[in-house]
């Protein structure tokens, strides 16, 4: 349970991480 719900939070961050980029990207 525990590593499901850190799979969870670090598919979460990195997908926080990738729009932030795509957004400096277009900027």
């Amino acid at each position: 349970m525990l590593t499901l719900h850190r799979a969870l939070s670090l598919r979460v961050l990195r997908k926080e991480v990738t729009e932030a980029y795509l957004r400096e990207k277009v900027k």
